[in-house]
């Protein structure tokens, strides 16, 4: 492929993943790209609507509109995106908590949609940001439906990333807790990525018996009870039911034991 091209997806992708406003400088440092291409390249997607100034003083640039909107044309056209949120949405009316759609993508997951809870204090993250499978709900709901060799390629089969003291942190656990998963229809991230946040998740599968996505409800851990855990349980599984059916899905579980 074009180096230039390369480079001007490299950039578009720090941008977005770096969340902030960059400079030159610091594009051109962090990519190991010349300040003289990194400059060229901002000019022609500052023209075409992909970056903006961010401040003009300090001569930082953020992703634009143009970004956005491709984005969100990629976002329209995924059928499991278009089937599940009407769904997502009434799942959120049921119990006013943040649910969320992710996919996944070179073995990590991929928020792609979400409906936020109207409470002023809960968790959220970015459509579009990226996780590791075994921290999350999401991520462990796809990874039990998954056939096991999937897994090891995806987790590496050995040690795991640790980030709370709650995370799973080798293969061999991953596979017990995995097996867990399938026996109770469900997942939960009991505050492994975070220490303030539990969630409970569930897989969507396509016609051919494929895992395709995954759906959860997020909360605080403070709210997170037993009580609390079945009545949500329950109808993310109905509701990953209801959307894996209108995929062409004709089980009656999620999971085969």
């Amino acid at each position: 492929m074009n180096k230039s091209t390369l480079r001007t997806i490299s950039i578009l992708e720090y941008l977005a993943e770096l969340k902030r406003p960059a400079g030159i400088s610091q594009i051109s440092r962090e990519l190991d790209i010349p300040k003289s291409s990194v400059f060229d390249i901002i000019q022609a997607l500052l023209e075409k609507g992909f970056v903006e100034v961010d401040n003009d003083v300090q001569k930082t640039f953020k992703l634009g509109l143009r970004a956005f909107q491709i984005g969100s044309a990629y976002i329209n056209n995924v059928s499991v995106y278009k089937i599940a949120h009407p769904i997502l949405e009434k799942l959120k009316d049921e119990i006013n908590e943040t649910v969320y759609l992710a996919v996944e993508d070179k073995g990590r997951i991929v928020y792609l949609d979400k409906v936020e809870s109207d409470s002023p204090i809960r968790s959220t993250c970015d459509i579009g940001s990226t996780n590791l499978m075994h921290l999350t709900g999401l991520g462990k709901a796809m990874l039990a439906g998954y056939p096991e060799e999937r897994v090891r390629e995806i987790t590496g089969g050995g040690s795991l990333e640790v980030r709370t003291p709650q995370t799973i942190k080798d293969y061999d656990s991953l596979l017990v807790h995995l097996k867990k998963i399938r026996e109770k229809g469900y997942s939960i991230d009991d505050r492994e990525d975070t220490e303030l946040v539990c969630c409970v998740a569930a897989p969507i599968y396509d016609k051919s018996d494929n895992v395709i996505a995954a759906i959860s409800v997020s909360m605080l851990s403070t709210k997170f009870t037993m009580e609390r855990e079945k009545y949500i349980s329950k109808r993310v599984v109905e509701k990953a039911l209801e959307i894996s059916r209108k995929m062409g899905y004709m089980r009656d579980k999620l999971y085969d034991m």
